[in-house]
């Protein structure tokens, strides 16, 4: 918002704090091409973490609509982006994922699933670690909520399924 800013006793009319400071460096801050899309689909997950950013859990209905996940796939069809990164509480219990995982493919994009690990014990998930496999070419961001660290799962030559046993220090 343009505004007058009080600075060192005089008023500069027309610029913001933000902009003041980069005019006093002498910086310009210019955007550059998009290279990563990253799309929250919403509020529900598996578990209900303290920590969790966009307070996630189990009971929460919040999630991405039909016509959205349409435009948004519509988008990433006309610009391509580089990475496509799917969060929001457990990306996977969207109705959405696979078509946002299909269509970012699709666009020549890599696809980042922000996964927190225990999905994939959920019995009605047993289908995701051998999907995940076959589509990912970067690694698989997990969040680690045992450790709270995000761990990178970066071994093409393991199966997502061993990963998972890995970062929990193999103890399932």
């Amino acid at each position: 918002m343009w505004h007058q800013i009080r600075t060192a006793g005089t008023f500069v009319s027309g610029m913001n704090r933000f902009d003041q400071k980069l005019a006093e460096h002498k910086l310009t801050l210019r955007r550059s091409r998009l290279q990563t899309l990253q799309i929250n689909v919403g509020r529900k997950c598996n578990q209900a973490c303290r920590h969790c950013h966009v307070d996630a859990a189990p009971w929460r209905t919040e999630m991405i609509d039909e016509a959205t996940a349409h435009r948004i796939g519509a988008w990433m069809k006309q610009h391509r982006p580089e990475i496509v990164d799917i969060t929001g509480g457990a990306p996977e219990l969207s109705e959405f994922f696979r078509y946002f995982v299909e269509t970012a493919r699709e666009s020549g994009a890599k696809v980042i699933d922000r996964n927190n690990l225990t999905i994939i014990e959920e019995k009605e998930f047993g289908w995701l670690p051998e999907y995940l496999a076959k589509r990912f070419e970067i690694p698989v961001e997990l969040f680690d909520p045992f450790r709270q660290v995000q761990v990178d799962v970066a071994r093409p030559d393991v199966p997502p399924a061993a990963q998972v046993e890995l970062s929990h220090g193999g103890q399932g």
